[in-house]
């Protein structure tokens, strides 16, 4: 086991070299882990297919808002597991596209299993000129900033991002580590005068969840997730009761010192015929913007086809003529 560690050890350090933080957020992060580690996919020898939907600081103009859909299965070829996902990130003026392919190795060890992911693909970043407004602009008749560096009007751009990470199950437990946009993204936006770059920084995660029965009907289910650029970090930490395959409460807090504290959260949700998840979450601004907004609202559903469930041991049946 020392050697899966270490390995995880240096597979984290490979890439560091950062300069900001644009890691997604959203509440749910304990059921929706493929769009910051791809060896979540298959983790659990279970088709998923989940969708998120988060509305960010209702109340204020251009707050961010997010949409994913995510897919994911094993692949029994060679101990394979594959997925994908599109994530649309909107925030002000900005919106981000992220379309990424997902392959995962699992190797199954005597004491649970570990996963090697790798995940690939573009990100389309849109830039709506007309929504800024520059100190030395003119926009009586139409939009001119006066700058070469803001576009005038709707501008975007494409570019490659690669996601890689590690995730270890052990019983109840399970581990993440991955490492974001490890060749550290760049679009180009070409305007009249001087062209714009805007760099992507790599970012990194690690998440901890744990699964602890309580008697044969309750489940508790502590999670934590850290975002970090090794400049700034972010924690988000949860605690989900679970009555049997029915439904689940819970609550989250997001932050770790006090110039990071963000958001208390209350998570609620029912689970359908054992495979349909639906979750929402509400959080309740703690920072400066509190005063300001009405809110965060999330909304998750999740669907999942156990393998195991549908590849059932067949009944023996004798021929005489080989007895």
């Amino acid at each position: 086991m020392s050697k899966f560690l270490f390995f995880l050890f240096i597979a984290t350090l490979a890439f560091i070299r950062v300069d900001a933080q644009n890691a997604q957020q959203h509440t749910h992060f304990m059921f929706n882990q493929l769009v910051y580690n791809p060896a979540y996919a298959g983790y659990d020898n279970s088709v998923h297919i989940n969708a998120l939907y988060r509305q960010q600081w209702t109340g204020i103009e251009g707050a961010p808002a997010l949409l994913t859909f995510s897919a994911h299965s094993p692949l029994n070829v060679g101990n394979s597991n594959a997925g994908f996902f599109i994530a649309n990130d909107v925030m002000g003026a900005q919106r981000t596209t992220h379309i990424h392919l997902a392959y995962a190795y699992r190797k199954i060890l005597n004491f649970g299993n570990i996963s090697f992911g790798l995940s690939a693909g573009l990100f389309q970043h849109r830039l709506d000129g007309s929504m800024l407004r520059a100190p030395q602009g003119n926009y009586e008749s139409s939009v001119n900033h006066n700058d070469d560096y803001l576009p005038n009007s709707q501008v975007s751009a494409l570019a490659p991002e690669v996601n890689t990470g590690i995730y270890l199950t052990v019983k109840s437990l399970q581990v993440g580590v991955s490492a974001n946009n490890i060749i550290g993204s760049k679009t180009l936006f070409n305007n009249p005068n001087t062209d714009t770059r805007i760099s992507f920084a790599r970012y990194y995660t690690t998440s901890l969840m744990y699964f602890q029965q309580l008697g044969k009907k309750f489940t508790l289910i502590p999670s934590a997730l850290l975002k970090t650029d090794f400049l700034h970090y972010q924690t988000d930490f949860s605690l989900i009761l679970q009555y049997k395959d029915n439904f689940y409460i819970g609550s989250s807090f997001r932050g770790n010192v006090p110039e990071s504290i963000d958001a208390a959260s209350i998570l609620l949700g029912v689970i359908v015929f054992k495979n349909l998840r639906i979750g929402y979450s509400y959080d309740i601004s703690l920072s400066a913007l509190n005063n300001v907004n009405n809110g965060s609202h999330e909304i998750f559903a999740g669907y999942r086809i156990s393998l195991k469930d549908i590849v059932k041991p067949g009944k023996a049946i004798y021929n005489p003529r080989f007895l």
